[in-house]
C-alpha cells in the first residue's frame, strides 16, 4: 500500500511539473498528520500536528498559481521551509519559501513565482510558529 501511495504521489508531482508554465501546483496531503515549520530567518523549528492548521496552510499554498521560473542552483537562503509528514513520519511534501523576487517557492529543484494577484500567507506561518514556540515546554 505504501508503494502504491508513493507511486501516486510521485506521478502527481511529475504531472504537476510538466505542461504549461502558469498552473496551480497542488500538494496531496490527505494523509498528513504533522507539518514541520522551520524559519530561515530565525532558525526556529517546530512540529505542528493540528489538523486545522495543516489544512489551512495547505489550502493557502494550493490556492495559488505558480509560474516555473528557473532551476535552483546551489544553496539559497529561505524564509520558511514547510515539510508535511504522514502518520508513520514519512515525508509527503516539502517546499521552501524564499523572499527573492517577492515571495516564491522552491520545490523539486525549481523556483515557482507566485501569481501577481496572490500571495503566500507568511503571516499565518509566522503566527503559528510563534504560537507553537510560546506554548512549548521550557527546557
Amino acid at each position: 500500500m505504501k508503494k502504491y501511495i508513493a507511486l501516486v504521489l510521485a506521478l502527481v508531482c511529475v504531472l504537476g511539473l510538466v505542461g504549461c508554465s502558469d498552473k496551480n501546483m497542488t500538494f496531496d496531503i490527505g494523509t498528513a498528520n504533522k507539518i514541520n515549520i522551520k524559519s530561515g530567518l530565525t532558525g526556529d523549528e517546530v512540529n505542528i500536528a493540528d489538523n486545522e492548521f495543516i489544512q489551512s496552510i495547505t489550502e493557502n499554498i494550493n490556492s495559488l498559481r505558480f509560474e516555473k521560473t528557473s532551476k535552483v542552483n546551489g544553496k539559497v537562503g529561505y524564509a520558511y521551509m514547510l515539510t508535511w509528514f504522514d502518520t508513520e513520519d514519512n515525508q509527503i511534501a516539502r517546499i521552501t519559501i524564499t523572499e527573492e523576487n517577492g515571495y516564491q517557492i522552491s520545490h523539486d529543484g525549481y523556483y515557482y513565482k507566485v501569481g501577481a494577484d496572490l500571495c503566500i500567507d507568511t503571516e499565518l506561518i509566522d503566527e503559528m510558529l510563534n504560537i507553537a514556540l510560546s506554548s512549548a515546554p521550557a527546557e
